[in-house]
């Protein structure tokens, strides 16, 4: 496709064309070299199934659309200047997303075991759920803190010298990645206590309150009133999570173990502050190296903890 000059369209036809063949290859595998499958349709019990994991469904769909919005919204309130701007600004998101697949993994690992002490011992689900939280808390934090001091450097480096003014925007919209690994624990909390649907309902409430902050912000501000809208609607989010569930994180978040991922955390930020004025590589390398240490020495989090959050008491 690229040799005839097809360009990004035709790249994208190819992969298209691929993603088909694959499909057709496993058609022809399914019919004649396995089975040939018969497909009775009972509506109602097809039905049923639909209520069930509608819930579960559901924030995830959210949960796209909520990623996206703010580029659609980014050109249909600024015209042409609304295309260059989103343009930069998806080169900023992308680096702020990829972390996306480590929340989604963690919670996946976190829910079979808060669905096992939820039924089994309240006591032990409610010191899962905090170290949870704090785990969350410890993985998504830094990289926050860390990319903040190295937001231009980041930006020269993968996207050249052109993109470094958006440089404020990757420092901000970072933030996103702490939020959502928090909003993510908290979700797999509603799951396994059998209120999931609060996980959609507030999903839903947080993609309303993102398109009206962009109405807000992005005609004044741009993409950087953008990065606020996306990480302003998942500050929300937290708000409605921690709010249903308020009885179980009432004294989570007054532990003084989370006080200890924060004092863990500003010594982090602290030398960061220190370095500000060297080579991004010298401050990402005396941050990865000094924060096990900030764990350890603020017992953050024991093998214990660990232990029951992976499932392996």
């Amino acid at each position: 496709a690229v040799a005839y000059g097809l360009g990004p369209t035709g790249v994208a036809g190819a992969r298209l064309g691929g993603q088909f063949t694959a499909f057709m290859f496993l058609a022809i595998a399914l019919n004649v070299v396995l089975y040939r499958p018969k497909f009775n349709v009972d509506l109602k019990r097809w039905g049923r199934i639909l209520k069930m994991g509608l819930p579960l469904a559901l924030p995830y769909f959210l949960g796209l659309f909520l990623l996206d919005i703010d580029r659609w919204m980014l050109v249909a309130l600024l015209g042409e200047d609304g295309v260059v701007q989103a343009g930069q600004y998806s080169s900023v998101v992308v680096l702020a997303y990829r972390f996306d697949l480590v929340v989604i993994s963690f919670q996946t690992a976190v829910v079979p075991a808060l669905v096992a002490t939820w039924a089994e011992n309240r006591g032990a689900y409610q010191r899962l759920l905090g170290g949870a939280s704090r785990v969350a808390l410890l993985l998504g934090l830094p990289v926050a803190v860390g990319t903040g001091f190295i937001a231009p450097d980041v930006m020269e480096l993968i996207f050249g010298e052109a993109y470094i003014e958006s440089a404020p925007v990757l420092a901000l919209i970072i933030w996103f990645v702490p939020l959502q690994f928090f909003n993510r624990i908290m979700a797999a909390s509603l799951s396994a206590t059998e209120r999931e649907k609060w996980v959609a309902i507030n999903m839903g409430a947080a993609v309303v309150a993102n398109v009206a902050f962009n109405l807000v912000l992005i005609p004044d501000h741009g993409y950087m009133g953008a990065a606020y809208a996306t990480v302003g609607s998942e500050v929300l989010l937290v708000g409605m999570n921690l709010f249903v569930q308020r009885r179980d994180m009432l004294g989570i978040l007054a532990s003084i173990k989370l006080f200890r991922v924060l004092g863990a955390m500003a010594a982090i930020y602290g030398l960061c502050y220190l370095l500000r004025d060297q080579h991004a590589l010298l401050i990402f390398g005396a941050a990865v190296a000094a924060y096990p240490f900030a764990i350890i020495a603020a017992r953050c989090i024991s093998k214990a903890e660990l232990k029951a959050i992976l499932g392996r008491d």
